[in-house]
């Protein structure tokens, strides 16, 4: 499976991890690779902590917490987000959370108005297609310098 974080990379981090979208989701698909699901609310990190019982997942550990005081062992090479923080506030933590040249993907609807400061501190949008959904979606992709 091609790495939408690039090549090489073993350790992700999913903020707003929430029913599990897309956390989950990219640790049964990546067996490989390890993923922290990090939620703010406990009744989200009770269900992540039944879901990965039930599902046997040996490359999940969930932690409940905000990402802005998140102070992990080590940085991470990947991070996905899905309403955790305002892009500006989360590119900042990915400053400090991600190695030199470690990806942040962030979950979007439409482009945010300040897209374009955005893309000059390094970010990309791509829009996305969702079957059945008629909404915009984006994907903002940065990565740490």
């Amino acid at each position: 499976m091609p790495s939408i974080f690039g090549s090489g990379l073993r350790t992700r981090s999913c903020f707003g991890s929430g029913a599990g979208l897309p956390g989950l989701v990219l640790a049964i698909a990546d067996p490989r690779r390890h993923f922290l699901l990090l939620d703010s609310a406990l009744k989200r990190t009770r269900f992540l902590i039944q879901a990965d019982h039930e599902l046997q997942l040996e490359n999940v550990r969930i932690e409940r917490g905000r990402v802005e005081y998140f102070e992990p062992a080590a940085p991470y090479d990947g991070m996905v987000s899905r309403a955790s923080l305002a892009l500006g506030e989360l590119i900042s933590t990915a400053d400090r959370l991600l190695i030199s040249g470690g990806r942040l993907l962030a979950m979007q609807g439409r482009l945010p108005a300040n897209a374009c400061v955005l893309a000059r501190r390094g970010v990309v949008f791509e829009r996305l297609r969702v079957p059945g959904i008629e909404g915009h979606r984006h994907v903002a992709i940065y990565q740490r310098g």
